[in-house]
């Protein structure tokens, strides 16, 4: 979580000016869900949580579920650019090396998790893969489908030496 939280406080910064001070003001007044503050959240989810426009249904349900359901918040935080919740402090990367399976980590150029985390994870995994989908966000499975489906039969017909169903 450091480092999520590091490359956040990065993806943030690229933010314009103005939609970074009504963050500001949102987070220090502790308006987070007034409506001046879900306008600014925009463009941050529009670049880096889902690029597809519309969103998808399912992505709506899933936003509206984590406003519904406070397990988000209580393990995050109220907002997506400063990790207060339960896992703040969580590093698991001294760990990543106990992982045995077959792992392929997969992630968009443009996740707010980025592709830096994903290395983290890849270098740390033994004999780990990863894949970065160049026109996607956390959701390359809706972005770039056919390009997901590709990667990961491959990467399940090199785990058991058989070719995968098609």
């Amino acid at each position: 979580m450091p480092l999520t939280q590091r490359e956040t406080d990065r993806r943030r910064a690229e933010l314009p000016q103005e939609v970074r001070r009504v963050l500001d003001a949102g987070q220090a007044t502790a308006r987070a869900h007034s409506p001046e503050y879900e306008a600014a959240v925009r463009p941050f989810y529009n670049r880096h949580v889902g690029r597809l426009d519309p969103w998808p249904r399912e992505i709506v349900r899933t936003m509206e579920l984590m406003d519904e359901r406070p397990v988000y918040a209580y393990r995050n935080g109220a907002t997506e650019f400063s990790i207060t919740g339960t896992m703040r402090d969580v590093d698991l990367s001294p760990r990543l090396g106990e992982i045995r399976p077959p792992t392929l980590v997969l992630g968009g150029r443009h996740d707010e998790v980025t592709p830096v985390v994903a290395e983290q994870l890849r270098r740390g995994i033994p004999g780990a893969r990863s894949v970065t989908f160049e026109a996607s966000s956390p959701m390359p499975f809706g972005e770039e489908l056919g390009r997901v489906l590709e990667v990961v039969r491959r990467f399940l017909d090199t785990v058991d030496g058989r070719p995968s169903l098609r």
